[in-house]
């Protein structure tokens, strides 16, 4: 193959288009996956809406893609030693997991994690002196 200057030119190979392909669809995935989240949640006053089954369902398979396409894209980097595709891919990387999991559908509760009691403690207890209310004997 020539180009206009009539110059030789070697055609990408298939792994080449993938690269590619990889890299301009991570962004959009990552801002689809914003856009999800912002249309469930946002609300001009009152509180936000909760997520039906079908948005959870979006969210899951626009997440799911995204983290399958990051992942092929970074391996197919490391495969054709591409260091820059690698960085690359390793910076998408710390913006995609910060979106899956901030930005999830239906939110994360972090709240119930701190919320939660602990187990009171317990009034039998035994003594050497009072040998009666300790199981056996």
């Amino acid at each position: 193959m020539t180009d206009s200057r009539g110059a030789h030119v070697r055609p990408r190979s298939l792994w080449a288009r993938l690269d590619i392909a990889a890299a301009l669809a991570l962004p959009l995935l990552v801002m689809v996956l914003l856009w999800q989240w912002f249309d469930v949640y946002f609300t001009l006053g009152g509180p936000a809406p909760e997520p039906t089954g079908r948005e959870v369902v979006r969210y899951g398979i626009t997440g799911g893609l995204a983290a399958i396409v990051w992942l092929a894209g970074l391996v197919i980097g490391i495969v054709r030693l591409r260091g820059r595709a690698i960085l690359g891919y390793l910076a998408m990387g710390t913006l995609l997991i910060p979106v899956l999991l901030v930005f999830a559908v239906p939110s994360i509760d972090v709240d119930a994690v701190f919320r939660q009691e602990p187990e009171p403690l317990s009034t039998n207890y035994c003594s050497r002196t009072d040998s009666e209310n300790c199981p056996g004997g």
